[in-house]
């Protein structure tokens, strides 16, 4: 039988936060005043260069989240399993008592990375979780006071995680302990860098996932290659949003060097476009490519798109390799616009 998406929603979300209940299992000592409360993104660092935000409440009810939740949990039906079997023993309804989380990435060449969940957290529920997951799995852990807080590390075999609670309803999780203490500092936060809080602005925070950040020279210096120098240089920041609720309702916003780099990228990808419409033909999917939008304002340049529901079941059938044939469908090689033949190769070739 395959998993519920509720079962999912659960486990994705318990995986990380019944190890951050270590915090449950020892309390450390007080160390001077009591620490200064912080949540959401006022948990992550000012030297953030991605963040992402997901609404888990509303990400939890669409119905694009479940049909990919079922298409990945029928690809591996022990994932399923070990996710029922960990949310119920830790007895944690994550679809009610995880609200939202926010990954951010730093400098990867300090393995900075931060997961921030908010949410209603039963410390004792957790505490006793935590003593049969790690027990059983031959983990170790440990507890110390940094920056005025307890933070707990887990080790099991070469992987080390560190966490501590920011407030009651947020547990922090990173894998770098000074950038952990960082986040929950009282120092400089991401909305006080200017260019991150200007990409954040122009993200559509509203949406169920938004995400802002910074690009690495090395990355953009791809795109000045992939275009035979029409575009002189990378891009310096992007930002998007997607929100799924009702099919597909997605943007991606680039911010180019230059006024002039940024108008070579709308022409280019109008092009690009064109062609990739006229390739989906082929599968039937040149309509609902045709509705990717471009648009560029001084150097930024956003690319949209709206889907409706049959609109992205369309596009789920065509990358999904093992969807099952339809009852009218004729014999693979009869149609292109049909079948899973084709289909199937979609699929290889879209991954």
């Amino acid at each position: 039988m395959t998993p519920s998406a509720d079962a999912v929603r659960r486990g994705i979300a318990v995986a990380g936060l019944v190890l951050a209940a270590a915090a449950c299992t020892k309390k450390a000592e007080s160390h001077g005043g009591a620490p200064v409360p912080v949540t959401g993104l006022a948990a992550v660092p000012a030297s953030a260069r991605v963040v992402v935000s997901f609404d888990v409440e509303r990400l939890g009810d669409a119905p694009l989240v479940a049909r990919a939740t079922e298409q990945l949990l029928a690809r591996a039906p022990e994932l399923g399993e070990r996710i029922d079997r960990l949310a119920r023993d830790c007895n944690i309804d994550v679809a009610t008592q995880v609200k939202r989380a926010i990954l951010a990435l730093g400098d990867p060449e300090q393995s900075q990375v931060l997961l921030v969940v908010t949410g209603k957290l039963d410390e004792a529920t957790l505490a006793q979780c935590l003593t049969r997951v790690v027990g059983s799995g031959g983990g170790a852990m440990t507890a110390q006071a940094a920056g005025g807080r307890t933070v707990y590390q887990v080790a099991e075999g070469n992987r080390t995680v560190y966490f501590a609670f920011g407030q009651g309803d947020t547990v922090a999780i990173g894998t770098s302990q000074p950038w952990l203490v960082e986040a929950l500092g009282t120092g400089p936060k991401v909305a006080d860098d200017p260019e991150m809080k200007a990409l954040t602005a122009r993200a559509n925070s509203a949406a169920p996932v938004w995400a802002a950040g910074k690009v690495d020279p090395r990355v953009g210096q791809g795109l000045v290659k992939a275009t035979g120098g029409q575009v002189a240089a990378g891009p310096k920041a992007v930002f998007g949003s997607i929100d799924p609720a009702a099919g597909l309702r997605a943007e991606l916003g680039v911010v180019m060097a230059s006024d002039g780099d940024a108008k070579a990228l709308e022409t280019l990808s109008k092009g690009q476009l064109g062609l990739m419409a006229m390739a989906a033909q082929i599968k039937g999917l040149g309509p609902v490519v045709g509705k990717i939008t471009t648009a560029r304002q001084a150097e930024v340049v956003r690319f949209g798109v709206v889907l409706s529901h049959d609109e992205v079941n369309e596009i789920l059938k065509a990358i999904d390799m093992r969807a099952p044939p339809s009852q009218d469908a004729p014999p693979a090689g009869q149609s292109p616009d049909s079948g899973t033949g084709p289909l199937k190769d979609a699929g290889s070739s879209g991954d």
